[in-house]
């Protein structure tokens, strides 16, 4: 998180393991995922909710495309234009998630165990990215 000089809260940071893993899952168009290993769920929860206000800006670009500027004409417009995280049911699995003026998904995240978050766009996604952590853990 240093790295990419993100505004992430330091009880996330500090809650934050080494390994991640970064990835495109191909569907019907390559939608982006992130996990990240945590060591510390209480800690890294409040940070996530803590991040929402500035995670678009520091991470936002990765995973949503930008859109073109909306012209706003008064100041109504400007302060109803900010984007707020919703409380949400994804796949059977508590989540975050930022909609679009469709109602869609655009933004997600979720604690699918108490050792991992992960981020992504779509829901479909986060099903199948949270399938492949479970069955890996059952083989072993």
């Amino acid at each position: 998180m240093q790295k990419i000089q993100s505004r992430a809260p330091g009880e996330l940071t500090r809650s934050l393991e080494g390994d991640f893993m970064f990835g495109i899952h191909a569907l019907n168009k390559n939608q982006p995922f992130m996990i990240l290993k945590i060591s510390y769920y209480q800690n890294a929860f409040a940070g996530m909710l803590l991040w929402e206000k500035d995670i678009i800006e520091d991470i936002g670009a990765v995973f949503i495309p930008l859109t073109p500027p909306v012209e706003i004409t008064n100041t109504d417009q400007l302060f109803n234009n900010k984007l707020e995280f919703e409380d949400a049911v994804v796949k059977n699995r508590d989540a975050r998630v930022l909609k679009g003026d469709d109602g869609k998904i655009n933004f997600l995240y979720s604690f699918p165990d108490k050792d991992t978050l992960i981020i992504t766009t779509s829901a479909d996604t986060f099903e199948q990215v949270t399938k492949r952590l479970l069955a890996g853990k059952l083989v072993q």
